[in-house]
């Protein structure tokens, strides 16, 4: 009986914003095998690794008050009748007065409270309620001091895949549910755009890193990085069989794994992560 020179297919590790996605990186071992950086033993090589993806985290009651009621008497006689008084014209305009500074100081209000939503976020400010399951209509604009906060905006674009050519992004969320919506670039709060996984380049080495929405970051060549010989960007077609071709033919020199990236793409409750890039690592350091 003969064993396949390439290995068993390793297992894909999981990274979600707020959610920790598993063990460090470990050594692969056996060559042209089928492995994951990552695992906790040694993994065999030329296996995908691509994380499973998710989030990074009374009413008071009003009476109305009752007036004291008053009492209907019967007339009688030396008892003079009630009457029905018309209301002034003064009264009136001050009644008109007093609605319309109420639409108004009601519409300012609304004015303000809409101003928090995504469609006002700009550059440099932080987000809530953008994350997997989540409703996007409840999402809004805080400020990043906010604990809820889980995102900041790197920049905001016309389109969803300019945001992979936005240093650092992680993950795209709509401004608003509308066709021709803006689109927020958003990296989690706190960490470096110069780390995010798409300015990667070969030459670079990349780590996995649980804080990081999609699971690794570019990292110097120190112990237990991963040298990245060649970026793939067109991913489609790629699997565990014809691996290491697409890597050489990308230029990688002598490929052991693979790592797949995708951007988080937010809408509605759901979140789509299909792959944007493929890094063919060497050994690791």
């Amino acid at each position: 009986m003969t064993t396949s020179p390439y290995g068993t297919p390793g297992q894909q590790p999981g990274a979600a914003p707020g959610q920790q996605p598993g063990a460090a990186p470990g050594q692969p071992t056996p060559p042209y095998g089928v492995g994951t950086p990552g695992a906790p033993t040694n993994p065999p090589l030329f296996s995908s690794s691509s994380p499973t993806y998710g989030t990074p985290g009374s009413e008071a009651g009003y009476g109305s008050p009752v007036g004291d009621q008053i009492p209907v008497a019967a007339a009688a006689y030396g008892t003079p009748t009630p009457t029905t008084r018309k209301p002034s014209t003064m009264r009136i305009v001050l009644t008109a007065v007093v609605l319309v500074i109420a639409l108004g100081v009601g519409g300012f209000v609304i004015f303000q409270q809409s101003g928090s939503a995504l469609g006002r976020a700009s550059k440099g400010d932080c987000v809530a309620g953008v994350g997997e399951g989540k409703d996007l209509d409840n999402a809004k604009r805080v400020d990043c001091s906010d604990s809820s906060a889980t995102y900041q905006v790197l920049d905001k674009v016309s389109s969803e895949t300019d945001c992979l050519k936005v240093a650092g992004t992680e993950a795209a969320v709509p401004t608003t549910k509308r066709s021709s919506a803006d689109y927020l670039c958003l990296i989690t709060k706190g960490s470096d755009p110069s780390q995010g996984a798409n300015t990667i380049k070969a030459g670079d080495c990349l780590k996995e890193d649980s804080s990081a929405t999609t699971g690794v970051r570019k990292s110097d060549c120190s112990s237990g990085s991963y040298p990245v010989q060649a970026v793939i960007t067109d991913p489609r077609g790629i699997t565990e069989a014809n691996a290491y071709d697409k890597c050489t033919a990308a230029g990688a020199s002598d490929p052991e794994q693979y790592y797949e990236w995708a951007m988080l793409k937010y809408s509605s409750v759901k979140v789509a992560a299909t792959a944007d890039l493929v890094f063919c690592v060497g050994a690791k350091n």
